[in-house]
């Protein structure tokens, strides 16, 4: 109802839409037969080459094994250093606290901004 609001109705079919609609393939069957043979053929890809180039495996854990470290994965990192900056009783801060105040202020930001400039660089 909007978009028949916005841009009022469509003018009638002529000669020269007509000609252009005639030169279009239905997405159905076509198009959809072409993205499933095409689905088709890179998943046989991907299970041929995985078949063939198999990844390494790690060396199986040691359970008596004392020199390991353990390190967090990348994306837990920060929060890893924060635990540095926060000892002790002050950790819960460090991982609950300090996260939910930062991605507070940037759910925030939005509403904060509200200038007529949508472009912050051209104030």
């Amino acid at each position: 109802l909007h978009q028949l609001r916005y841009h009022g109705m469509a003018p009638p079919i002529t000669k020269r839409t007509q000609a252009l609609a005639d030169k279009f393939v239905p997405f159905f069957p076509h198009w959809v037969v072409v993205d499933a043979t095409l689905g088709v053929i890179l998943l046989g890809l991907l299970v041929y080459l995985s078949w063939n180039w198999r990844a390494p495996l790690e060396f199986p854990a040691d359970p008596t094994s004392t020199d390991f470290l353990p390190r967090p994965e990348w994306y837990f990192l920060f929060l890893f250093q924060l635990l540095k900056l926060f000892p002790g009783p002050l950790e819960p801060v460090a991982t609950m606290l300090v996260p939910m105040l930062v991605m507070g202020s940037i759910l925030l930001l939005p509403f904060l901004d509200r200038g007529e400039e949508r472009r912050p660089w051209r104030n």
